[in-house]
């Protein structure tokens, strides 16, 4: 879902949004399986109970206080065989253009007209709170290969390291003479 909206406030100045929403679908994150197939998942480190990380817990073999998803995530030995522990909702919400259009009132000699545009891409993310690392925008297109056989494929887009579409900022000064 896309929506698009302009505003035009007092002295002139414009303000106008567009945003894109996706949701309901999956995404298989394979990027996170490589990483935590490593031990170096950083939400691993960021789970902490007691005072101790995720892994110092599964290092220690003290893994009754961590959830039953937090033990496939953060222990090495289980992670290979748990494919589906990185599948998980891809719901998210991007502000993909927001621009404010500021006119400047002139008396200069052959200056007609000047304006300011304050302009950001991509530079809002909302993500679904079961979606916690990466980019839902990282993905190779559809489904991939799983195992030694190309005929069975996911169902759900995987992210694989690809890069997701860039934040940018930009600031001009338009003047007409």
């Amino acid at each position: 879902y896309a929506g698009f909206l302009e505003v035009t406030l007092p002295m002139g100045i414009r303000v106008s949004a567009r945003g894109e929403y996706m949701g309901g679908h999956y995404i298989s994150d394979g990027a996170s399986s490589n990483v935590a197939r490593r031990g170096a998942y950083t939400v691993c480190d960021e789970i902490v109970k007691g005072g101790s990380t995720a892994y110092e817990l599964v290092n220690a073999g003290t893994t009754d206080q961590l959830t039953a998803r937090e033990r496939a995530m953060c222990t090495r030995s289980t992670v290979g065989g748990s494919g589906n522990i990185f599948i998980y909702p891809a719901d998210f919400f991007k502000m993909r253009d927001l621009t404010v259009t500021v006119p400047i009132p002139v008396q200069f000699n052959n200056i007609n007209s000047m304006t300011l545009k304050f302009s950001a891409r991509n530079a809002y993310r909302w993500l679904n709170d079961d979606f916690p690392l990466f980019d839902p925008e990282m993905v190779s297109g559809g489904g991939r290969a799983t195992g030694s056989s190309t005929a069975y494929y996911h169902q759900s887009r995987s992210i694989s390291e690809h890069i997701p579409p860039t934040g940018s900022y930009t600031l001009s000064l338009r003047v007409t003479f």
